[in-house]
């Protein structure tokens, strides 16, 4: 018996231990407010001279959500209102190029940025925050938007935005289209891969965010997609070592869901809807191998124009 209580007292203080290491991880990875780095340069609507804004923010608690409708200055008519989620690292100005790609196309497109990023107060908590930030949006969306519920609605995003945009279907129910770029399927993703060590703390997060967003860490674009009846485009780089293969559209091709259209770039990283040029220099960037003083950002910026036909024609059919 006093064996036993030994070993049962061991194994306590190790799943404690163990617990601990989880949650200085997840603080570390999160539990911070994202500034723009003024060593790059981050895009706006005034870059754009076609392209208006108008702000509007809704509250998360004692947090303030802030973004912005995007609109087309030539547009006579409007066929589309996307809502466009940001990815993790930054805000939504991160995707000013994409996002006056979209109006260019006589769409409307809302924006705001995540909890803790940019404009918007608070800190960062988690992967499954943004769905936590997309269910209050839902909400005051249905509440404040009357002139834009004519228009069909688009969930689209990228990488922490296209897990976002996929489980946002949850809670915007009217959805017509969904455009998931570079997308994982669940809130653990980053304890992914070969590292053991992640592999031994990734139950220890699971539980720490089971606690801190309840259902919202259950949900998985995986799931989601079974459950939805949304046809759903998945854009994804060949070589990309973010979300690699394995936790994006590998899990989707196994989904039987005729509304499920995948794309794979060949010879692209994390950011699919730019060119290869793009993509490399992204890639070096990221490695180290170019500074921010060096940066070239029509290079960083330049937008493969056949994804975006691509999308286009997947929404309005």
């Amino acid at each position: 018996m006093f064996y036993i209580l030994i070993i049962l007292l061991f194994l306590i203080i190790v799943f404690v231990i163990l617990l601990i290491i989880a949650f200085i991880l997840q603080l570390k990875v999160f539990n911070f407010h994202l500034n723009r780095n003024p060593k790059i340069k981050i895009f706006s609507h005034l870059d754009f001279p076609d392209l208006s804004a108008e702000s509007f923010s809704f509250t998360l608690g004692k947090d303030v959500i802030k973004g912005y409708i995007y609109k087309n200055k030539n547009s006579l008519a409007f066929k589309n209102l996307i809502i466009f989620f940001h990815g993790y690292g930054g805000g939504h100005q991160n995707y000013m190029h994409e996002i006056h790609r979209l109006t260019l196309d006589d769409n409307l497109v809302i924006s705001y940025d995540n909890l803790g990023c940019f404009d918007s107060s608070g800190k960062m908590k988690g992967i499954p925050e943004s769905l936590v930030v997309a269910k209050a949006f839902s909400l005051y969306f249905k509440n404040n938007f009357n002139d834009y519920k004519k228009y069909p609605l688009v969930l689209m995003g990228h990488s922490w935005g296209a897990y976002a945009a996929i489980n946002s279907a949850r809670f915007f129910v009217n959805s017509r289209k969904i455009v998931a770029i570079a997308g994982f399927s669940s809130s653990n993703f980053f304890t992914r891969g070969n590292n053991i060590f992640l592999k031994i703390l990734r139950p220890f997060i699971f539980f720490i965010n089971l606690i801190m967003f309840k259902k919202y860490s259950l949900y998985t674009s995986k799931k989601t997609l079974r459950k939805i009846n949304i046809p759903c485009l998945l854009i994804h780089g060949e070589l990309d070592n973010i979300v690699t293969p394995n936790q994006s559209f590998l899990i989707y091709k196994k989904i039987k869901n005729k509304n499920i259209k995948i794309i794979i770039e060949k010879e692209k990283y994390h950011s699919p809807q730019l060119t290869i040029k793009a993509n490399n220099a992204l890639r070096d960037f990221l490695g180290g191998k170019i500074k921010e003083d060096n940066l070239d950002y029509g290079i960083l910026t330049e937008l493969d124009e056949n994804i975006f036909k691509e999308i286009n024609n997947f929404i309005n059919l």
